[in-house]
């Protein structure tokens, strides 16, 4: 097991700084025995997308969620700092490609991938 501070995986991550386990698919983690996926803290969708992209916060607690999509060579392509329980971002705009989804609740952090057809 590693110790996992902040880094950028193609799929699911979930940042802690407590110890982290994934199965042999990526898509779980296990943070003190207990399961952490994508879909408890937001969803997002639909994935891929061409037009809009739409994320819902899950578990909205109240407190300011921030949200960054970046590109694979990391430039930010759209930021959010504010409270929010569900955004529609259109990305129809932006280059064919895999992006990045950067979102933040309080101590909770997801990145995400995505990709824009």
């Amino acid at each position: 097991m590693k110790k996992i501070t902040y880094g950028l995986l193609i799929g699911l991550m979930v940042t802690t700084g407590q110890t982290i386990a994934s199965n042999d698919f990526g898509n779980e983690f296990h943070i003190n025995g207990t399961v952490q996926a994508t879909d408890l803290l937001i969803d997002i969708y639909p994935n891929p997308t061409s037009k809009y992209l739409n994320v819902k916060q899950l578990q909205f607690d109240g407190s300011i969620s921030q949200l960054e999509v970046f590109d694979l060579s990391g430039h930010t392509v759209y930021y959010v700092n504010e409270k929010f329980t569900q955004l529609s971002i259109y990305v129809g705009t932006w280059k064919k490609g895999v992006y990045v989804v950067f979102f933040r609740q309080g101590d909770k952090e997801i990145t995400h991938k995505i990709v824009v057809q």
